[in-house]
């Protein structure tokens, strides 16, 4: 249920990117209504909702990701998540084992924080790199 309410979103978000002006934007929302009602997926209206959110914010560079080696205790996402929706962001979480330990944030597009253990490992060999080649 989730992915056609995935689609449903994506769609929407395609064509709110080539709607001009609101009567427009309204005709596209009542053919997706009627849509949902002649397919029965009405119900699903929260889901698309929810899913077209965070579609348009990702499409506007207004997701936060949240990348760690491991879950993090809740305690610790809570207080992540406040801060960046003080911000303006969703916050999305991930979790990537490869980077060994530690966590890494983007805001949008940007790069915001590598306290990663894998991260820290490269800029060290990028330091010992560099040194060797200066000698």
């Amino acid at each position: 249920m989730q992915n056609r309410s995935k689609k449903y979103a994506d769609a929407m978000v395609e064509i709110l990117k080539i709607a001009e002006g609101e009567d427009e934007i309204k005709k596209k929302a009542q053919k997706l209504k009627s849509l949902l009602e002649k397919r029965g997926d009405i119900k699903l209206t929260g889901d698309i909702l929810r899913e077209f959110y965070k579609g348009w914010k990702t499409r506007n560079g207004q997701i936060a990701k949240l990348i760690t080696a491991k879950k993090m205790p809740e305690k610790s996402v809570r207080q992540i998540k406040t801060g960046v929706e003080s911000k303006g962001y969703i916050l999305e979480e991930m979790v990537e084992p490869d980077l060994i330990g530690g966590a890494k944030l983007f805001l949008g597009n940007h790069y915001l924080i590598d306290s990663s253990f894998k991260g820290k490992l490269l800029r060290l060999e990028k330091v010992i790199q560099s040194s060797k080649d200066d000698q």
